[in-house]
C-alpha cells in the first residue's frame, strides 16, 4: 500500500506543478500514459480503478495547455480511462471528455472515436434512441474513418436488433456497412447478422447468399466455417434442395479441414451422398 499511496503522490505532486513548471506539460500525457500501463499490472481492482481515474484527469489537463492533435489525443486518452472505471460518476466524466473532443476539435483524426464512445455510454445507460442515432451520425461525418465509421454501423445495427426490437432498421445499417465497407473487419460480422436475420423471417435464399459470402469471399476469418455451416443446415433442412447441400458438403471440406464442423458435416454428405449427381 505504501508503494500505491506514493505514485498516487506522484501524480497529485504532477498535478500541482503543472502550474508552476510549464515545460512539465510537455510531458504530462507521457507521464500519464507509463502510469496508465503500469496500472494494467496491478491486481488491486480498487487501487487500479483511483490509478486510472488519477491518469484520465493528468490526460484531461495536459488537454487543456495543449492544441491541435495533441490536444485530442489527451481528451480521448481521458475519456477512455473514465470509462473504464465503470461507475456513473467517471462515465459522467468521460461523457464530457469525448464531448469536448467532439466540439472542439471535430476535424481531428481522434473525433470519430470520440462519438463511438459518446454513443457507448448512451447504450450502456439504455438510451437507445440517442446511441444509435450517435452512431449513425459518427459513420455520416467521417465516412473516411472506415474502422470507427464502420464499429459504429455495426453497433448500431446490434442495437436496433437487440434492444429495441426493429429488424428493419437493424438489416439497413448492416446493409449500409456490408455496401459501404466490404473490406472492414465488420463486414463479416454484419452480414452474419443479416443472414440470421433473413433466416428468422423465412428469406431462405437470402440467408444462405449471405453466409455463402462469408464462406467463399473471406475464407480466412473465424466465422467463415460456421456461415458456411449455416449455409448447409438451411439448404437442406428449408430449402431442401438436397443435391445442392451435398455439393456444399463437399466444398466445406475442402474449405475447411480443421473446423470444429467438420464431423457434423461429414455426417451431413452421408446423409445426403444419395442426391449426388441427381437433378
Amino acid at each position: 500500500m505504501k508503494r500505491y499511496r506514493m505514485i498516487l503522490q506522484v501524480c497529485l505532486f504532477i498535478t500541482v506543478s503543472f502550474f508552476c513548471l510549464p515545460a512539465m506539460a510537455a510531458d504530462l500525457s507521457d507521464i500519464a500514459g507509463a502510469i496508465s500501463a503500469e496500472s494494467e499490472n496491478i491486481s488491486d481492482k480498487g487501487f487500479r480503478k483511483a490509478l486510472q481515474i488519477r491518469c484520465a484527469e493528468l490526460y484531461r489537463l495536459h488537454a487543456s495547455s495543449a492544441s491541435g492533435e495533441k490536444a485530442a489525443a489527451s481528451l480521448l486518452n481521458a475519456s477512455r480511462l473514465f470509462l473504464k472505471a465503470d461507475d456513473d460518476a467517471a462515465r459522467a466524466e468521460s461523457f464530457v471528455c469525448a464531448t469536448m473532443l467532439v466540439q472542439n476539435h471535430d476535424s481531428s483524426s481522434y473525433a470519430p472515436e470520440g462519438m463511438l464512445i459518446i454513443g457507448e455510454i448512451y447504450a450502456g445507460i439504455r438510451e437507445y434512441g440517442k446511441a444509435v442515432k450517435t452512431w449513425i451520425e459518427c459513420a455520416d461525418k467521417y465516412p473516411k474513418a472506415s474502422e470507427i465509421a464502420s464499429e459504429s454501423l455495426l453497433r448500431a445495427g446490434d442495437l436496433f436488433r437487440k434492444s429495441i426490437k426493429n429488424k428493419v432498421e437493424a438489416e439497413k445499417q448492416y446493409s449500409r456497412l456490408i455496401s459501404t465497407y466490404p473490406a472492414s473487419k465488420n463486414a463479416s460480422l454484419a452480414l452474419m447478422n443479416r443472414a440470421e436475420i433473413n433466416d428468422e423471417e423465412k428469406r431462405y435464399d437470402m440467408a444462405v447468399t449471405d453466409y455463402l459470402t462469408i464462406a467463399r469471399k473471406m475464407t480466412t476469418d473465424e466465422i467463415a466455417d460456421t456461415a458456411m455451416y449455416e449455409a448447409i443446415e438451411i439448404t437442406e433442412d428449408n430449402i431442401k434442395d438436397f443435391k445442392k447441400a451435398y455439393e456444399l458438403t463437399v466444398e466445406f471440406k475442402q474449405k475447411f479441414p480443421n473446423s470444429a464442423h467438420l464431423k457434423k458435416v461429414e455426417r451431413m454428405e452421408s446423409r445426403l451422398v444419395k442426391y449426388a449427381g441427381g437433378s
